[in-house]
């Protein structure tokens, strides 16, 4: 069974509604609907401040630390599995994260 991972929720940047789960392989699927239109040309830009704790997630919900640490392996060009973690994360050269902290 199956379950949803995330959400629902509502992004912040493009003020997306999301849904993410698992498929039965395991890997994570988002389901994204509506987005501001910016086809307009007088569409008013708006900016998002990194530190806007409201920029990865609209309505407030937090990051899972699943996010983090599972993902769908990965294959080099030679079809070797390539290690996903910490261990490939230099994290003295991030200065953001995807959660908006540095």
């Amino acid at each position: 069974m199956r379950h949803i991972e995330r959400g629902p929720g509502r992004h912040g940047v493009s003020n997306a509604f999301y849904v993410y789960l698992r498929d039965p392989d395991g890997h994570r699927v988002e389901i994204y609907t509506s987005d501001y239109y910016t086809g307009d040309p007088d569409h008013e830009t708006y900016r998002w401040n990194v530190h806007d704790d409201r920029r990865r997630d609209f309505w407030g919900n937090a990051v899972i630390e699943s996010w983090y640490k599972e993902a769908t392996p990965v294959l080099d060009l030679d079809g070797r599995q390539q290690p996903v973690g910490s261990a490939l994360l230099d994290e003295s050269a991030v200065q953001v994260g995807a959660d908006g902290l540095g």
